[in-house]
């Protein structure tokens, strides 16, 4: 038994050691990237924008690939949004979507940036004009939690059935990044989606989030999230673990040895005899 207690003792010295250790690779090769598709609505009418793009891998090593769209009005930047992140081996295409919600009529345009490798890649710019605004129904229920990785959960309800269901976020901290999340079809029980999230500094913000249908025709109702970093369930709970567990072993360690000091002090006592 004192062996498993000095084997614990240095696996609970040595393991923030353990975790601590990198291991720097070093891979000498080229980037770069081709764009091979890129698609939007020219004439937004009352509907969500949709922008599209399909990305080639032409350089040789693996990247993780991430869309921004830099959204302006008469020239003059709005906001930016960003697709989810992929990674993408050498030879690879893949294809990107994010969704816009237009508030105002007027002349827009998108200019595409591809985050490749950590690379900022300039890609194209496109016009398009919105010619008329959403004007949805309340038919879409949404609940959301944050987790601890990084994500939102959220539950999409409706009463009846719908499709191309997108959720939104609006008011985003600012110089955070949040994807929107898409659902195909919502009937009869809640639907569960995940929208990503990456803080610029780890602090509680808030996120406005609504869902919408991509014909602009249905909606629910806004939420505000609370995001931030929250606590595995080993940071929450591991040290308390290993607390009760070393007490238990303590605890059994000191029980056998005086069991055996015991065991030895009756023998002795019956030799006497």
């Amino acid at each position: 038994m004192r062996k498993v207690l000095i084997i614990f003792l240095i696996l609970m010295v040595s393991f923030p050691i353990a975790h601590s250790l990198k291991i720097n690779v070093n891979i000498h090769g080229k980037l770069g990237g081709d764009l091979e598709y890129m698609d939007l609505k020219k004439v937004v009418n009352s509907t969500l924008q949709d922008f599209k793009v399909q990305w080639y891998n032409s350089g040789s090593v693996s990247c993780k690939v991430r869309m921004e769209f830099q959204i302006y009005k008469d020239g003059k930047y709005l906001e930016s949004l960003w697709s989810k992140e992929k990674i993408m081996n050498p030879g690879i295409s893949e294809f990107f979507e994010t969704y816009w919600l237009p508030t105002e009529v007027g002349n827009y345009s998108v200019k595409l940036v591809v985050h490749h490798c950590y690379e900022v890649l300039p890609g194209k710019m496109v016009n398009f004009t919105v010619i008329s605004t959403p004007k949805p129904k309340k038919m879409l229920k949404i609940r959301a939690k944050n987790l601890p990785d990084g994500k939102i959960k959220i539950d999409v309800e409706s009463n009846t059935s719908l499709s191309d269901v997108v959720i939104i976020p609006k008011d985003v901290p600012l110089g955070w990044i949040f994807t929107d999340a898409k659902i195909s079809k919502v009937e009869n029980g809640p639907e569960t989606t995940y929208i990503e999230y990456e803080p610029s500094v780890w602090k509680k913000e808030y996120v406005t989030l609504q869902a919408f249908t991509s014909d602009g025709k249905y909606s629910s109702e806004e939420i505000d999230v609370e995001v931030k970093k929250e606590k595995t369930l080993w940071e929450k709970y591991g040290t308390g673990i290993l607390f009760v567990l070393f007490a238990f072993l303590i605890a059994t360690n000191l029980y056998l040895f005086s069991k055996t000091k015991s065991v030895g002090t009756n023998s002795s006592k019956k030799r006497k005899k």
